[in-house]
């Protein structure tokens, strides 16, 4: 299964880009992107190869998790808010099961 992630060579390193649209991507494609994922309670923190972060960001956000309020994403760093105060770790353990990590 493809997500349509072109990858394109850019200053600093390659970079993905997504086709626009409003196809939802699942987290499937992308789980081998993602290096590790870790929280400190309030925040939990996605690194990610480089220029992989808005793909993985894209697919978290489109799969609409439950306990993810949202997401803001880098080059290879996520950072994923969570819907309650201090459900962090929670978050990262279902997310590492997601991802595989």
């Amino acid at each position: 299964m493809s997500i349509g992630a072109s990858r394109l060579a850019a200053p600093g390193g390659p970079r993905y880009a997504l086709p626009s649209g409003d196809a939802a991507l699942p987290i499937e494609p992308v789980r081998g992107l993602v290096d590790s994922i870790a929280s400190n309670g309030m925040l939990v923190v996605v690194r990610t190869k480089a220029g992989a972060a808005s793909a993985i960001a894209r697919a978290l956000d489109d799969a609409r998790l439950d306990g993810v309020l949202g997401t803001i994403a880098g080059d290879d760093t996520i950072f994923v808010a969570p819907r309650r105060p201090r459900a962090g770790d929670a978050l990262v353990r279902r997310m590492r099961r997601l991802f595989g990590v």
